[in-house]
């Protein structure tokens, strides 16, 4: 689609620029500069400025994870934590954590499941790729084997145990094989 965009030189430094819009864009620019008290010309500036700005960052950012770390930080239920002071925090629990305390990790991975499972979330490597997006690992799949690389290796009893009390909540059977700074999780067929 080759879209015509006419120009009209005004002013020393602002182009008077007419474009097509279809309906629902326009509602779109409408909405923008009533909610920010802005007019439709600075709407669209700032809308090419920040597209522009994420295109040249898109060669070392992927544009929907941003999005999604957008909504994670949006809603308050999570934070970001140097990697170095997530280490230590983890490498104190695995060694001082209690039953309770890994009971409660569990139950936390439960109640992720159930919401998992409200939003329509059923299937082992979506969940996983929905858990990524938190930087605690990389998901790699083959076939119904999925392999998940970890930031540390401090991660991985928290983390099977989070995981086993998510995929039971879903009512996906899976069995976890611990390795080296990596979890495989494979889905039972005995059930």
């Amino acid at each position: 689609m080759h879209t015509e965009v006419t120009r009209v030189r005004r002013k020393k430094n602002i182009a008077r620029v007419s474009i097509a819009l279809d309906n629902e864009t326009e509602k779109m620019v409408e909405l923008l500069s009533k909610e920010e008290d802005r007019t439709a010309s600075e709407t669209i500036r700032t809308a090419i400025k920040t597209y522009y700005d994420l295109k040249r960052i898109a060669g070392t950012v992927d544009l929907e994870k941003l999005r999604k770390y957008g909504e994670m930080l949006e809603s308050e239920e999570n934070i970001l934590v140097d990697i170095d002071l997530w280490i230590r925090i983890l490498d104190e629990l695995n060694e001082r954590g209690t039953e309770d305390f890994f009971e409660y990790i569990r139950e936390i991975g439960y109640n992720k499941g159930l919401q998992n499972k409200k939003m329509g979330i059923t299937d082992i490597y979506e969940t996983l790729k929905a858990l990524e997006i938190g930087n605690w690992f990389k998901v790699k799949e083959n076939g119904e084997t999925y392999t998940i690389i970890l930031s540390t290796r401090s991660e991985q009893n928290i983390l099977k145990i989070f995981l086993e009390g998510m995929f039971e909540a879903q009512g996906i059977p899976i069995e976890i094989i611990p390795g080296f700074r990596k979890l495989t999780i494979v889905r039972r067929k005995d059930l």
